[in-house]
Protein backbone atom coordinates (compact mmCIF):
# COMPACT_ATOMS: atom_id res chain seq x y z
CA UNK A 1 0.00 0.00 0.00
CA UNK A 2 1.58 3.33 -0.63
CA UNK A 3 1.91 6.49 1.71
CA UNK A 4 0.61 9.69 0.98
CA UNK A 5 2.63 12.65 1.00
CA UNK A 6 1.69 15.49 2.98
CA UNK A 7 0.98 18.42 1.22
CA UNK A 8 3.62 21.09 1.72
CA UNK A 9 0.45 23.81 1.96
CA UNK A 10 -2.83 23.66 4.57
CA UNK A 11 -5.44 21.39 2.75
CA UNK A 12 -9.28 21.88 3.98
CA UNK A 13 -11.39 19.92 2.08
CA UNK A 14 -14.46 20.66 3.46
CA UNK A 15 -15.91 23.60 5.00
CA UNK A 16 -17.05 23.04 9.08
CA UNK A 17 -20.73 24.04 9.41
CA UNK A 18 -19.41 25.37 13.08
CA UNK A 19 -15.98 26.82 12.06
CA UNK A 20 -15.81 30.12 9.66
CA UNK A 21 -11.57 30.68 8.77
CA UNK A 22 -10.49 33.27 6.96
CA UNK A 23 -10.77 31.82 3.23
CA UNK A 24 -7.32 32.57 2.85
CA UNK A 25 -6.47 29.82 4.94
CA UNK A 26 -8.74 27.60 3.64
CA UNK A 27 -8.24 28.04 -0.38
CA UNK A 28 -8.02 25.21 -2.78
CA UNK A 29 -6.35 26.57 -5.11
CA UNK A 30 -2.37 25.46 -4.27
CA UNK A 31 -4.15 21.76 -4.53
CA UNK A 32 -6.00 23.12 -7.68
CA UNK A 33 -2.64 24.21 -9.18
CA UNK A 34 -1.18 20.61 -9.04
CA UNK A 35 -3.98 18.78 -10.52
CA UNK A 36 -3.05 21.57 -13.52
CA UNK A 37 0.45 20.80 -13.45
CA UNK A 38 1.06 24.34 -12.75
CA UNK A 39 2.48 23.43 -9.12
CA UNK A 40 4.77 19.74 -8.42
CA UNK A 41 5.30 19.97 -4.78
CA UNK A 42 2.59 17.30 -4.58
CA UNK A 43 1.96 13.72 -6.44
CA UNK A 44 -0.26 14.72 -8.97
CA UNK A 45 -2.46 11.75 -8.63
CA UNK A 46 -2.51 12.21 -4.62
CA UNK A 47 -3.65 15.83 -5.52
CA UNK A 48 -6.05 14.45 -7.93
CA UNK A 49 -7.91 12.25 -5.02
CA UNK A 50 -7.66 14.70 -2.46
CA UNK A 51 -9.54 17.48 -4.77
CA UNK A 52 -12.08 14.59 -5.35
CA UNK A 53 -12.69 14.14 -1.95
CA UNK A 54 -13.61 18.00 -1.47
CA UNK A 55 -16.48 20.06 -1.55
CA UNK A 56 -15.49 22.65 -4.34
CA UNK A 57 -18.37 22.65 -6.65
CA UNK A 58 -16.60 22.98 -10.19
CA UNK A 59 -14.15 20.17 -9.77
CA UNK A 60 -15.31 18.72 -12.87
CA UNK A 61 -13.98 21.76 -14.46
CA UNK A 62 -10.72 21.05 -13.33
CA UNK A 63 -10.63 17.54 -14.69
CA UNK A 64 -12.55 18.00 -17.27
CA UNK A 65 -9.26 20.62 -18.43
CA UNK A 66 -7.29 17.58 -17.54
CA UNK A 67 -8.47 15.40 -19.58
CA UNK A 68 -9.19 17.44 -22.77
CA UNK A 69 -5.36 18.43 -22.94
CA UNK A 70 -3.87 16.53 -25.47
CA UNK A 71 0.43 17.82 -23.74
CA UNK A 72 -0.97 16.15 -20.91
CA UNK A 73 -0.24 12.61 -20.14
CA UNK A 74 -2.20 10.02 -21.25
CA UNK A 75 -2.04 8.64 -17.40
CA UNK A 76 -3.59 11.58 -15.74
CA UNK A 77 -5.91 12.16 -18.18
CA UNK A 78 -7.39 8.54 -18.03
CA UNK A 79 -7.58 9.42 -14.46
CA UNK A 80 -9.57 12.20 -14.55
CA UNK A 81 -11.87 10.50 -17.19
CA UNK A 82 -12.40 8.07 -13.96
CA UNK A 83 -12.75 11.19 -11.60
CA UNK A 84 -15.67 12.60 -13.82
CA UNK A 85 -17.36 9.43 -13.81
CA UNK A 86 -16.85 9.79 -9.91
CA UNK A 87 -18.55 12.85 -9.72
CA UNK A 88 -21.37 11.15 -11.39
CA UNK A 89 -23.50 14.53 -12.06
CA UNK A 90 -25.34 15.31 -15.84
CA UNK A 91 -22.55 18.03 -16.70
CA UNK A 92 -19.72 15.39 -15.85
CA UNK A 93 -21.45 12.80 -18.10
CA UNK A 94 -21.74 15.74 -20.66
CA UNK A 95 -18.00 16.29 -20.45
CA UNK A 96 -17.26 12.95 -21.05
CA UNK A 97 -19.63 12.43 -24.13
CA UNK A 98 -18.23 15.49 -25.54
CA UNK A 99 -14.75 13.96 -25.51
CA UNK A 100 -15.39 10.25 -27.31
CA UNK A 101 -13.74 11.59 -30.22
CA UNK A 102 -10.58 11.15 -28.86
CA UNK A 103 -8.13 8.77 -30.25
CA UNK A 104 -5.47 8.16 -27.59
CA UNK A 105 -6.19 4.55 -26.81
CA UNK A 106 -5.44 5.03 -23.13
CA UNK A 107 -7.66 8.10 -22.37
CA UNK A 108 -10.04 6.89 -24.64
CA UNK A 109 -10.53 3.56 -22.55
CA UNK A 110 -10.79 5.93 -18.94
CA UNK A 111 -13.60 7.60 -21.36
CA UNK A 112 -15.55 4.51 -22.03
CA UNK A 113 -15.34 2.62 -18.80
CA UNK A 114 -16.48 5.65 -17.35
CA UNK A 115 -19.33 5.63 -19.86
CA UNK A 116 -20.46 2.06 -19.07
CA UNK A 117 -20.86 3.17 -15.02
CA UNK A 118 -22.86 6.23 -15.84
CA UNK A 119 -23.95 6.67 -19.07
CA UNK A 120 -27.07 6.76 -20.71
CA UNK A 121 -28.63 5.85 -24.13
CA UNK A 122 -27.03 8.99 -25.52
CA UNK A 123 -23.91 7.65 -24.22
CA UNK A 124 -24.88 4.20 -25.63
CA UNK A 125 -25.22 6.09 -29.11
CA UNK A 126 -21.95 7.55 -28.70
CA UNK A 127 -20.06 4.54 -27.71
CA UNK A 128 -21.31 2.86 -30.39
CA UNK A 129 -20.38 5.20 -33.11
CA UNK A 130 -16.90 5.11 -30.99
CA UNK A 131 -16.36 1.40 -31.70
CA UNK A 132 -15.47 2.46 -35.66
CA UNK A 133 -12.21 3.83 -34.06
CA UNK A 134 -11.32 2.18 -30.84
CA UNK A 135 -8.29 0.26 -30.80
CA UNK A 136 -6.94 -2.21 -27.78
CA UNK A 137 -8.11 -1.75 -24.79
CA UNK A 138 -10.11 0.73 -25.22
CA UNK A 139 -12.03 -0.95 -28.02
CA UNK A 140 -12.75 -3.94 -24.99
CA UNK A 141 -13.40 -1.05 -22.62
CA UNK A 142 -16.24 0.25 -25.38
CA UNK A 143 -17.56 -3.31 -25.71
CA UNK A 144 -17.85 -3.55 -22.50
CA UNK A 145 -19.98 -0.21 -21.26
CA UNK A 146 -22.04 -0.82 -24.04
CA UNK A 147 -22.61 -4.01 -22.61
CA UNK A 148 -23.51 -2.26 -18.93
CA UNK A 149 -25.26 0.49 -20.63
CA UNK A 150 -27.63 -2.15 -22.32
CA UNK A 151 -28.47 -4.50 -19.13
CA UNK A 152 -28.99 -1.69 -16.99
CA UNK A 153 -31.33 0.29 -18.63
CA UNK A 154 -32.83 -3.37 -20.19
CA UNK A 155 -32.12 -2.76 -23.79
CA UNK A 156 -31.59 -5.42 -26.74
CA UNK A 157 -28.75 -5.72 -28.65
CA UNK A 158 -24.99 -5.67 -27.07
CA UNK A 159 -25.02 -9.53 -26.48
CA UNK A 160 -23.03 -10.95 -24.01
CA UNK A 161 -20.61 -13.92 -26.20
CA UNK A 162 -20.59 -16.22 -23.05
CA UNK A 163 -18.92 -19.88 -23.21
CA UNK A 164 -21.03 -22.62 -24.67
CA UNK A 165 -23.72 -23.76 -21.49
CA UNK A 166 -22.50 -26.19 -19.45
CA UNK A 167 -18.21 -25.64 -20.10
CA UNK A 168 -16.45 -25.02 -16.77
CA UNK A 169 -13.44 -24.58 -14.83
CA UNK A 170 -12.76 -27.67 -13.10
CA UNK A 171 -12.73 -27.69 -9.32
CA UNK A 172 -10.48 -30.66 -7.85
CA UNK A 173 -11.86 -31.89 -4.76
CA UNK A 174 -8.14 -31.89 -2.34
CA UNK A 175 -8.84 -27.80 -3.42
CA UNK A 176 -12.06 -27.08 -2.34
CA UNK A 177 -12.79 -24.60 0.31
CA UNK A 178 -16.61 -24.23 1.05
CA UNK A 179 -18.09 -20.46 0.63
CA UNK A 180 -20.24 -19.47 3.67
CA UNK A 181 -23.26 -17.09 2.82
CA UNK A 182 -24.54 -15.60 5.57
CA UNK A 183 -27.12 -12.28 5.68
CA UNK A 184 -25.31 -8.81 6.02
CA UNK A 185 -25.98 -7.31 10.15
CA UNK A 186 -26.75 -3.60 9.64
CA UNK A 187 -23.86 -1.87 10.54
CA UNK A 188 -21.83 -3.91 7.97
CA UNK A 189 -24.17 -3.34 5.21
CA UNK A 190 -24.55 0.00 6.20
CA UNK A 191 -20.89 0.38 6.15
CA UNK A 192 -20.50 -1.29 2.86
CA UNK A 193 -23.00 1.59 1.05
CA UNK A 194 -21.18 3.91 2.31
CA UNK A 195 -17.86 2.64 0.65
CA UNK A 196 -19.66 2.23 -2.30
CA UNK A 197 -20.53 5.42 -2.59
CA UNK A 198 -17.84 6.71 -4.92
CA UNK A 199 -18.12 3.94 -7.09
CA UNK A 200 -21.26 4.52 -9.05
CA UNK A 201 -22.62 1.93 -11.72
CA UNK A 202 -25.80 3.72 -12.37
CA UNK A 203 -28.64 1.77 -9.62
CA UNK A 204 -29.52 2.12 -6.77
CA UNK A 205 -28.24 -0.07 -4.42
CA UNK A 206 -30.55 -1.38 -1.62
CA UNK A 207 -30.02 -1.81 1.91
CA UNK A 208 -31.89 -4.77 2.72
CA UNK A 209 -31.25 -8.95 1.28
CA UNK A 210 -27.34 -7.79 1.44
CA UNK A 211 -25.52 -10.97 2.11
CA UNK A 212 -21.60 -11.42 3.72
CA UNK A 213 -19.63 -14.41 1.83
CA UNK A 214 -17.00 -15.98 3.42
CA UNK A 215 -14.07 -18.12 2.04
CA UNK A 216 -11.15 -18.50 4.49
CA UNK A 217 -10.14 -15.01 4.92
CA UNK A 218 -11.40 -13.56 2.05
CA UNK A 219 -14.60 -11.40 2.33
CA UNK A 220 -17.28 -10.25 0.03
CA UNK A 221 -20.60 -8.79 0.12
CA UNK A 222 -23.33 -9.16 -2.30
CA UNK A 223 -25.23 -6.32 -2.98
CA UNK A 224 -28.67 -6.02 -4.91
CA UNK A 225 -30.23 -3.39 -7.23
CA UNK A 226 -32.96 -2.49 -5.04
CA UNK A 227 -34.76 -3.22 -8.65
CA UNK A 228 -34.32 -6.68 -8.48
CA UNK A 229 -34.52 -7.60 -4.68
CA UNK A 230 -38.42 -8.08 -4.32
CA UNK A 231 -40.85 -10.59 -5.16
CA UNK A 232 -40.97 -9.73 -8.62
CA UNK A 233 -37.24 -10.12 -9.45
CA UNK A 234 -37.14 -13.58 -11.32
CA UNK A 235 -40.14 -12.16 -13.24
CA UNK A 236 -38.31 -9.13 -14.73
CA UNK A 237 -35.17 -10.79 -15.59
CA UNK A 238 -36.69 -13.72 -17.64
CA UNK A 239 -38.26 -10.73 -19.48
CA UNK A 240 -35.31 -8.58 -20.20
CA UNK A 241 -31.54 -7.72 -19.74
CA UNK A 242 -31.22 -6.57 -16.51
CA UNK A 243 -27.96 -5.63 -14.27
CA UNK A 244 -29.19 -7.30 -10.86
CA UNK A 245 -26.29 -7.05 -8.23
CA UNK A 246 -22.65 -6.41 -7.37
CA UNK A 247 -20.30 -8.26 -5.61
CA UNK A 248 -18.20 -6.57 -3.02
CA UNK A 249 -14.28 -7.28 -2.17
CA UNK A 250 -13.67 -6.27 1.49
CA UNK A 251 -9.82 -5.04 1.68
CA UNK A 252 -7.53 -6.68 3.94
CA UNK A 253 -5.19 -3.54 3.98
CA UNK A 254 -7.53 -0.84 4.30
CA UNK A 255 -11.11 -2.81 5.25
CA UNK A 256 -12.86 -1.00 2.57
CA UNK A 257 -15.60 -2.66 0.07
CA UNK A 258 -14.62 -1.91 -3.60
CA UNK A 259 -16.78 -3.39 -6.11
CA UNK A 260 -15.22 -6.52 -7.53
CA UNK A 261 -17.53 -8.35 -9.51
CA UNK A 262 -20.39 -7.51 -11.64
CA UNK A 263 -23.82 -9.64 -12.01
CA UNK A 264 -25.76 -9.35 -15.56
CA UNK A 265 -28.56 -11.56 -16.85
CA UNK A 266 -30.37 -11.72 -19.89
CA UNK A 267 -32.76 -13.94 -21.07
CA UNK A 268 -31.56 -17.24 -22.20
CA UNK A 269 -32.63 -17.72 -26.21
CA UNK A 270 -33.93 -21.57 -26.33
CA UNK A 271 -35.39 -22.14 -22.78
CA UNK A 272 -37.90 -20.15 -20.37
CA UNK A 273 -34.51 -19.95 -18.27
CA UNK A 274 -31.78 -17.23 -17.60
CA UNK A 275 -28.08 -16.86 -18.51
CA UNK A 276 -26.28 -15.47 -15.55
CA UNK A 277 -22.89 -13.98 -16.42
CA UNK A 278 -20.66 -12.16 -13.64
CA UNK A 279 -17.40 -9.77 -14.95
CA UNK A 280 -14.78 -8.24 -12.78
CA UNK A 281 -15.43 -4.58 -13.16
CA UNK A 282 -13.15 -4.28 -15.92
CA UNK A 283 -15.34 -6.48 -17.97
CA UNK A 284 -13.17 -9.75 -18.07
CA UNK A 285 -15.94 -12.87 -17.60
CA UNK A 286 -15.25 -14.88 -14.38
CA UNK A 287 -17.72 -16.88 -13.84
CA UNK A 288 -21.38 -18.02 -15.54
CA UNK A 289 -24.75 -20.18 -15.07
CA UNK A 290 -27.95 -20.53 -15.49
CA UNK A 291 -31.79 -20.15 -13.32
CA UNK A 292 -34.22 -21.78 -13.84
CA UNK A 293 -38.12 -21.46 -11.91
CA UNK A 294 -39.10 -24.99 -10.06
CA UNK A 295 -42.34 -24.82 -8.71
CA UNK A 296 -42.15 -20.90 -6.42
CA UNK A 297 -38.57 -21.03 -5.84
CA UNK A 298 -36.07 -19.91 -8.27
CA UNK A 299 -32.62 -22.39 -8.59
CA UNK A 300 -29.08 -21.05 -10.02
CA UNK A 301 -26.00 -22.36 -10.65
CA UNK A 302 -22.70 -20.97 -11.27
CA UNK A 303 -19.40 -22.19 -12.01
CA UNK A 304 -16.23 -20.57 -13.55
CA UNK A 305 -15.50 -20.01 -16.92
CA UNK A 306 -12.64 -22.05 -18.31
CA UNK A 307 -9.64 -19.58 -18.70
CA UNK A 308 -6.88 -18.69 -16.92
CA UNK A 309 -6.74 -16.05 -14.38
CA UNK A 310 -10.04 -17.39 -12.65
CA UNK A 311 -10.17 -18.74 -9.60
CA UNK A 312 -12.72 -22.35 -9.73
CA UNK A 313 -16.11 -21.58 -8.14
CA UNK A 314 -19.27 -23.90 -8.36
CA UNK A 315 -22.52 -22.85 -6.41
CA UNK A 316 -25.86 -23.93 -6.31
CA UNK A 317 -28.29 -21.68 -4.66
CA UNK A 318 -32.22 -20.87 -4.35
CA UNK A 319 -33.14 -16.97 -4.96
CA UNK A 320 -36.99 -16.51 -3.59
CA UNK A 321 -38.20 -12.62 -2.96
CA UNK A 322 -35.09 -11.44 -2.29
CA UNK A 323 -34.11 -14.32 -0.10
CA UNK A 324 -30.92 -16.10 -1.04
CA UNK A 325 -29.70 -19.27 0.05
CA UNK A 326 -26.62 -21.62 -1.04
CA UNK A 327 -27.21 -25.18 -1.24
CA UNK A 328 -23.44 -25.95 -2.53
CA UNK A 329 -20.49 -23.62 -2.68
CA UNK A 330 -16.99 -24.13 -2.90
CA UNK A 331 -14.11 -22.36 -4.02
CA UNK A 332 -10.30 -23.15 -5.31
CA UNK A 333 -9.65 -19.21 -3.81
CA UNK A 334 -6.84 -19.24 -5.80
CA UNK A 335 -6.79 -18.08 -9.43
CA UNK A 336 -5.52 -21.43 -11.68
CA UNK A 337 -3.88 -21.43 -14.74
CA UNK A 338 -5.77 -22.40 -17.90
CA UNK A 339 -7.65 -26.41 -17.16
CA UNK A 340 -9.90 -28.51 -19.61
CA UNK A 341 -13.50 -27.78 -18.97
CA UNK A 342 -15.38 -30.47 -17.34
CA UNK A 343 -19.55 -30.69 -18.34
CA UNK A 344 -22.18 -29.82 -16.15
CA UNK A 345 -23.97 -32.78 -14.68
CA UNK A 346 -27.42 -32.92 -13.61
Amino acid sequence: MSLRVVPPFPVVLRLSDTVTPSSLEITLKPLRDVVAGRDRSLPRSQAMDLLMASDFPNKHRDFQAVLENENESSAYRYLAALYLCQINTPLALRILVDNIHIREERVLAGIMKSLGRIGDRKALEAISSAKEYATGFAAIQANFAATLISHRLGLKGEEVQVPEPGQYLELPAADAQPVRLSPANDKEAEFCLRCLKSQPFGIEFTENHMYQVQCEQHLWMIVFNVDFAGAGAVTLVKKRKAFPAVIAGKSEQTGLYTVALLVLTSPAKTTSGVNIHIHRSDGDLMFTGNLKVRKNRSEFFIASVARSGVFPLRIEAIFEDGRLEFQTALSGVAAHAKREPILETE
